[in-house]
């Protein structure tokens, strides 16, 4: 994810918002903190969705595992909402 320093000049931005609009995110950060994440507003158009969807399934990495395995695997890890 694209870090972008709150203290740099505003000129940036319109070239922020275009990655934006192709889908990006980007991280604002002050000394070093991320103080906030601009993500792209979700599309109502349903093109628009399968283009995505299609673009996430084009460059996800496979994992290669067996269903015992990823249940394995499951009941391996700590589960936060248990702690």
């Amino acid at each position: 994810m694209l870090e972008v320093d709150v203290g740099q000049d505003s000129a940036q931005l319109s070239d922020l918002v275009k990655a934006v609009e192709r889908g990006e995110t980007f991280a604002l950060v002050r000394d070093g903190m991320t103080i906030a994440q601009v993500v792209p507003t979700p599309s109502d158009d349903p093109e628009e969705r399968k283009k995505a969807f299609e673009r996430f399934m084009k460059n996800r990495k496979p994992l290669n595992l067996t269903w015992q395995e990823l249940y394995s695997w499951r009941h391996e890890t700590s589960n936060p909402c248990q702690e």
